[in-house]
């Protein structure tokens, strides 16, 4: 479960139960025959047209929802939040090379639905038929904190029964330059399914969890690591030793009006 340490922006009571999790490793050149397969495990199968479109991030991203929700009976009243890392970046670098050649004629409006920040949610919400929040969140390195912000938040005020959180990225970038040569690319995606614990069942620790520091308020700062996906990736399984992320956030500046 999740455990909020910091005395600023919880009491420390609330904790969040994992009910499933999933980590997914692709070459570049397989996504292609997963955007296939994936199919007809959704609830609600998306049409060929949304399938041939739809960025790498988000095909990683389905297939990570249904391994972490897979002994979920019912995700109507969810929600889903994925921080893909730079979403559309390989598809977007290629139209700027088209727009050059033809203008706006060489472009599919296609980008624009499929490539943005919220895309890889939206997506989800209609396959998995999910009617609570969907967001994008972060969509840069190290911003892989902001998903979690916007879950808690989601969680605490009773925006969805459960969360699907969703990290998305390729392990190494890739530029411009080398556009054409991206079959060895590797994607990576991490998904928790959690909910908020009951207050009744704060003690009954099922799991050992992550333990989420928010700036400075990490308990013991030399065993504390950085959110990231590459991180995300550490924890076992099984999830039988406990991780404390730090977060730094100074984000929360921005949603705090300057007369505060």
């Amino acid at each position: 479960m999740f455990k909020i340490v910091s005395e600023e922006i919880s009491s420390g009571n609330t904790s969040y139960q994992i009910l499933g999790s999933s980590k997914f490793t692709v070459l570049n050149s397989e996504i292609a025959k997963l955007r296939t397969e994936i199919n007809p495990s959704l609830p609600n199968p998306l049409t060929t047209s949304i399938l041939k479109y739809l960025d790498d991030q988000t095909v990683i991203a389905l297939q990570c929802t249904h391994e972490a929700t897979k002994d979920i009976k019912n995700l109507a009243n969810w929600g889903v939040i994925v921080s893909p890392k730079h979403p559309g970046r390989k598809r977007v670098s290629g139209a700027f090379e088209k727009f050059k050649l033809e203008s706006a004629w060489g472009i599919s409006p296609h980008l624009v639905p499929v490539d943005s920040l919220h895309s890889p949610s939206g997506i989800i919400s209609l396959a998995y038929q999910i009617n609570g929040i969907n967001l994008g969140a972060g969509g840069f390195a190290g911003m892989e904190g902001h998903a979690l912000l916007a879950g808690f938040t989601s969680l605490e005020n009773n925006f969805a029964e459960g969360l699907i959180l969703i990290w998305t990225g390729y392990r190494e970038e890739f530029s411009n330059c080398n556009l054409d040569s991206t079959n060895s690319q590797i994607l990576e995606g991490y998904a928790l399914a959690i909910t908020k614990q009951k207050s009744a069942d704060t003690n009954k620790r099922t799991r050992a969890g992550l333990n989420i520091s928010w700036n400075k308020n990490a308990k013991n700062p030399a065993f504390v690591a950085p959110l990231s996906l590459e991180n995300l990736f550490q924890i076992p399984d099984n999830f039988q030793t406990d991780w404390t992320f730090q977060i730094a956030i100074n984000v929360l500046a921005d949603f705090i009006p300057a007369s505060i």
